[in-house]
């Protein structure tokens, strides 16, 4: 079934595979895309994502992925990232194309988006630590870690016929409501996982790494995007600029002329923002909001909070508390 598929849906859907997110979109461009859009962790450090969809607006979508092997087949469309400080495109205009994306650590992989552009692929990811937990012994390990995760790299590998085959079965295996279909999903991915990983060491079949370039437009937008993911997980400055490849002066000068407030002001207020939430959504203790919101002391958390939502946290408290106690008068 055809869907409309919004800001809120896509954050959702990851966050519920662990994966932390930020869509770079206006509030006239929450609606993202129309189609079928679908994440589903088949283990704990295994994913499936499918897509079949027509992306509704020119944006971008950051997450912080962690050091893995993700698989793509693009059997429509035309993607474009950035991942490693590196911009890629793919497109399958005249035939399906699979690369793969290998992090050996952490990184923030950004998706841009253009509109009416229809995109059908399906990706499968394996965590690092998935995929060396399933291996025979500490010399394969060590085998397959050099073999694979010894660098950031993008790769354009062959799309073989049983490939191709059980890329098809993944897409479109979305109805099947079978008792056993979840096995049988899970086979079809590890099949496909084995046999990509496979090439690498076969000579004939060695993926070859993808072009890339630079934007510099885009390449801006990129950073804007993952500078903001990396201020929500807390990141330190110094990692930030390391991050994005500038000076400390020269990250808060852009910030400050993006969003006319300053770096240090606009982490104080997030942080204000998630300790608010988890007061009234869960049930956190003054103290543990103050915590969460990096004060030493609460006293000056509260005194903060009473001046950017002009009522204190006890107050917001009752206030909420009187509403779920005694409904709407």
């Amino acid at each position: 079934m055809t869907t409309s598929i919004y800001v809120d849906d896509l954050s959702y859907a990851l966050q519920k595979i662990g994966l932390e997110s930020r869509q770079q979109t206006s509030a006239e461009q929450t609606h993202l895309a129309q189609g079928d859009l679908s994440f589903i962790e088949l283990q704990k450090g295994l994913y499936l994502h499918r897509a079949d969809i027509i992306e509704n607006s020119h944006t971008s979508s950051s997450a912080i992925l962690p050091a893995g092997f993700h698989v793509t087949v693009l059997l429509a469309g035309t993607v474009s990232f950035r991942v490693a400080q590196k911009r890629y495109q793919f497109s399958a205009d005249k035939e399906p194309v699979a690369f793969i994306n290998i992090l050996n650590k952490q990184d923030i992989f950004t998706r841009f988006m253009q509109k009416d552009q229809h995109v059908k692929k399906v990706t499968l990811s394996c965590e690092r630590s998935w995929l060396l937990q399933k291996v025979l012994n500490e010399q394969a390990c060590e085998q397959i870690d050099s073999q694979l995760f010894h660098s950031q790299n993008v790769y354009v590998t062959s799309l073989t016929p049983s490939l191709l085959q059980q890329i098809k079965i993944l897409a479109n295996q979305e109805g099947d409501t079978h008792l056993l279909a979840p096995l049988l999903l899970e086979q079809h991915a590890l099949q496909l996982l084995h046999e990509v990983i496979s090439q690498f060491y076969h000579p004939e079949l060695t993926p070859t790494q993808a072009h890339y370039a630079h934007s510099p437009i885009q390449a801006s937008e990129s950073k804007l995007a993952t500078l903001l993911v990396l201020l929500e997980q807390d990141f330190t400055l110094i990692d930030i600029a390391q991050q994005l490849g500038v000076s400390i002066s020269t990250l808060q000068r852009n910030f400050k002329r993006s969003f006319n407030t300053t770096l240090k002001q606009y982490v104080k207020i997030k942080r204000l923002e998630k300790a608010r939430k988890a007061l009234l959504i869960e049930g956190l203790t003054i103290g543990e909001a103050a915590y969460l919101a990096k004060y030493t002391h609460v006293g000056n958390f509260i005194t903060a909070f009473k001046k950017h939502f002009d009522i204190t946290p006890m107050q917001l408290i009752k206030l909420h508390r009187s509403s779920a106690s005694y409904g709407p008068k």
